[in-house]
């Protein structure tokens, strides 16, 4: 009967185990799948500021998250800025 409860109680751990494993690959994943379009959209504008088109770029930069505008955002975002070239 306690080699039951045993194997029993393993089950329930290696259930929660597997449960917990889950979640931290759902928050890896959906971190990756952040980062991915972060970089996808300094790499848009990036792409518009080349071709000459500042309104663009600022258009794909305004889409990243004010949490993830780093030292990249900004920079992409003077170059884009055109309104103080008059």
């Amino acid at each position: 009967m306690t080699v039951l409860v045993i194997v029993a109680l393993l089950g329930v751990l290696a259930g929660a185990a597997g449960i917990g494993l889950g979640l931290a690959n759902e928050r890896t994943a959906r971190h990756a799948a952040d980062r991915e379009a972060w970089l996808a959209n300094l790499t848009a504008a990036d792409s518009y500021l080349r071709d000459g088109n500042g309104g663009m770029a600022k258009r794909w930069l305004d889409t990243i998250p004010e949490a993830r505008r780093e030292w990249e955002w900004h920079l992409l975002y003077a170059k884009a800025d055109t309104s103080a070239d008059v």
